[in-house]
């Protein structure tokens, strides 16, 4: 009797409270990947494996995939905001200047270091505060400026976006009310990293899940994104 062989190819499907991408491929065994940044989960296995087999893969390890998905993805780097300590802006590390004879307390960038203008009692804490509120107005009008530069592209309408501290996420997206969050922490990355955030949410307004319509679209606006993403999967959690 013949029997046809079974292609490679990948599909979306939900097991438990998970999206999953599972890709169907001619290998032995069944691997799992989970990405921090983005949320993916991505399941390779066997041509022939059936979906309750896969589905007991994923159920198997879905205490694990919470664990992993709810670590800290901001890098673990403890400032104390001193002369001469490297601080990264947009994928630049800038030296630090602290400076007590102003009155103003601010951060900002001059001659290609980052000034930190605070009062000598600061600690810590303080000085990461003005350095945290120049990152969210900077990362908020670069930010504004790519919504900006896409929403004609894409065809759709941003009513709010905002830049608050995040753990887990890069980026979130409330569909019904269009609105977008983009993580602080994104103010140390490169430019073109923000910007794959930023469309990554803006997509969500034309597709809700990560499925084969979200993931042709992202190839359409941004077909670099996996490149991208890597980035921001390799950092230190």
């Amino acid at each position: 009797m013949f029997f046809r062989k079974p292609k490679a190819r990948t599909i979306q499907t939900t097991i438990e409270d998970f999206q999953v991408e599972v890709s169907f491929k001619p290998i032995k065994n069944m691997y799992l990947k989970v990405s921090r940044s983005t949320g993916k989960i991505r399941v390779s296995a066997p041509l022939r494996t059936s979906p309750n087999v896969i589905e007991d893969f994923v159920n198997s390890r879905a205490n694990w995939i919470r664990k992993h998905l709810s670590k800290k993805i901001e890098k673990k780097i403890d400032h104390n905001y001193v002369d001469g300590e490297l601080i990264r802006v947009f994928g630049t590390e800038y030296p630090l200047k602290v400076d007590y004879s102003y009155k103003n307390i601010l951060a900002y960038i001059h001659n290609e270091q980052l000034f930190l203008r605070i009062k000598e009692n600061y600690d810590h804490k303080k000085r990461e505060k003005v350095v945290e509120a120049f990152y969210r107005k900077e990362l908020k009008k670069l930010v504004g400026e790519m919504i900006e530069k896409w929403e004609p592209v894409m065809g759709v309408k941003v009513n709010e976006f905002g830049i608050k501290k995040m753990k887990t996420r890069w980026g979130t997206c409330n569909v019904n009310d269009h609105r977008v969050w983009i993580n602080l922490h994104l103010a140390k990355e490169k430019p073109e990293v923000i910007e794959l955030v930023v469309v990554h949410e803006m997509v969500h307004l034309l597709e809700r899940l990560h499925n084969k319509r979200f993931y042709a679209l992202m190839d359409k606006f941004l077909p670099n994104h996996r490149a991208l993403e890597k980035a921001l999967d390799g950092k230190v959690c």
